[in-house]
């Protein structure tokens, strides 16, 4: 079989921008499709990739690929077999590719799989009637059974279907430990020279040249927002595989970091410990440096000196609020105190922080707000990303307020939920007005841009310069972000956030 995988471009991004270097464009490669690739070429099926996000130069700017384009690519490959990976910030772009690849490969199997598509398939299959079905869960073993054609659409576990207005769902699907078995992903079905690039404006790494791996599928924890529960159950690589493949691509690409891209790495503390020692052992941490994310709980002393030795730079965690009361809500299972600790401990370490908070969770007081707020001011070395509460697809959140009619799936603009940045986006937090709430996380936005930006400038002055210089000409006089007066003392800070229990 012949089988396409499609990545359309993602919302938000203008298809022709104005001039500016292709290092200021954020570039995010498709790892679902060329996972999925890998594992279907093991079988032997032919398998191609539409790479949507992959940017172009014309006349002078820069743009992805059109609709056009990307059809154009697609005819020549000329599929049985079309799989779009979902997320919900990207469904309408997803929904027009498929309604155009329908109109041309009338006799193709058009298959949705991803986080937006797993997380409610119903919506999905009504809202899309083009669409022959979904899959839902891990999609490694369901696109073997499409692409193999020896079962009936009703016989592939994990799938659902539409047949005379009805959504049908087949019997969950059991999702085996084992994923050595997937071979390394098929980067070859995309430029990865071009995603390796120096790039300021990486997922996680900053003025890196820079390429994510995943050392495990899954989180077994279930956070209010998330709708991480979709690729379940958690499975891991094998700390051997982990390492082969980070050398493989080290060895390929010319990249000087590799991004992990699990949801926390450190869930299984034996396995990052073998995964550092191996790195160290294999020389490897001499040769490339990575970053990764954690949760607060799993940040220890002993596990950081290790992680710096084996060449970790910086630790991702989600601190998500600045009070007790908040974490409850989004039923983070972490306190306060907890956040503050680990970020202590990371920054003595030597290690680079990152911290992602967010604010306009349910109940959320502008107090409460501003107590996230005073949490990150307590970190002026970390980089902090700032966001509105966003209930996912598949999150707990979601389901709770489908059921309470607060959210309506039919007219909800998909885009705007599943982007966490925009504030203009679906409001839940009730206890400030929503505009004066929109005011407020546009200026916490654009305080926390400048301030990572100005830590950027200082700590590449010297080796990035000309870079800097186009993307970030002037570092900003650092403000305060209200009129509130915060203590001088960062202790003192971090004291008097500590000691907010709301």
């Amino acid at each position: 079989m012949r089988f396409l995988f499609v990545s359309p471009p993602h919302a938000g991004f203008d298809r022709n921008i104005k001039p500016q270097p292709t290092f200021t464009v954020s570039r995010i490669p498709c790892i679902s499709g060329i996972v999925l690739a890998s594992y279907l070429r093991k079988f032997g099926h032919k398998c191609y990739v539409v790479d949507g996000n992959r940017i172009t130069h014309q006349f002078g700017k820069i743009r992805h690929l059109t609709y056009k384009e990307m059809w154009r690519q697609a005819t020549k490959f000329n599929p049985d077999i079309i799989g779009v990976t979902m997320l919900t910030a990207d469904f309408y772009e997803c929904k027009k590719t498929i309604e155009i690849f329908r109109q041309t490969f009338p006799k193709a199997l058009i298959v949705a799989g991803g986080p937006h598509a797993s997380g409610d398939p119903t919506s999905t299959l009504t809202q899309i009637p083009e669409l022959d079905g979904v899959g839902i869960g891990p999609g490694e073993e369901i696109c073997l059974d499409l692409a193999d054609g020896n079962k009936h659409i009703s016989e592939i576990e994990g799938y659902a279907y539409m047949d005379g207005g009805e959504v049908f769902f087949n019997k969950k699907r059991y999702i085996g430990e084992d994923i050595d078995k997937f071979p390394f992903p098929a980067w070859d079905l995309i430029d990865g020279h071009y995603y390796s690039e120096l790039n300021y404006e990486t997922a996680f790494g900053l003025l890196t040249r820079s390429l994510p791996v995943l050392t495990s599928r899954g989180c077994p924890h279930a956070c209010y927002f998330c709708s991480s529960r979709w690729n379940q159950p958690l499975r891991r690589h094998s700390a051997r595989y982990v390492v082969n493949l980070c050398k493989h691509l080290v060895e390929t690409y010319p990249i000087n970091t590799v991004a992990f891209w699990d949801d926390s790495i450190g869930i299984i503390r034996k396995h990052l410990e073998r995964i550092c020692e191996l790195f160290i052992e294999s020389g490897l941490n001499k040769r490339v440096n990575w970053i990764c994310q954690l949760r607060a709980t799993h940040v220890e002393a002993n596990l950081l000196s290790l992680m710096k030795e084996a060449g970790c730079v910086k630790i991702h965690f989600g601190a998500e609020s600045g009070t007790n009361r908040i974490l409850k809500v989004l039923r983070k299972n972490t306190t306060l105190s907890q956040n503050v600790k680990a970020a202590d401990m990371i920054l003595d370490s030597g290690i680079g922080l990152g911290l992602s908070v967010m604010v306009g969770c349910p109940t959320e007081t502008e107090g409460e707000m501003r107590r996230t707020i005073d949490f990150c001011e307590c970190y002026p070395e970390a980089h902090i990303g700032i966001g509105r509460f966003c209930p996912l697809p598949g999150s707990p959140a979601y389901k709770e307020f489908v059921e309470k009619g607060i959210l309506n799936p039919e007219t909800v603009n998909w885009e705007l939920l599943g982007n966490f940045s925009e504030a203009k986006g679906p409001y839940f937090g009730g206890a400030m007005p929503k505009q004066r709430f929109q005011k407020f996380l546009r200026s916490a936005q654009r305080h926390f841009w400048k301030r990572n930006m100005d830590n950027l400038v200082r700590r590449y002055k010297n080796e990035y310069s000309e870079i800097l210089q186009l993307c970030y000409p002037k570092p900003s006089v650092p403000k305060r972000l209200f009129k509130k007066t915060l203590p001088i003392s960062i202790q003192n800070i971090v004291k008097k956030a500590v000691s907010y229990v709301i």
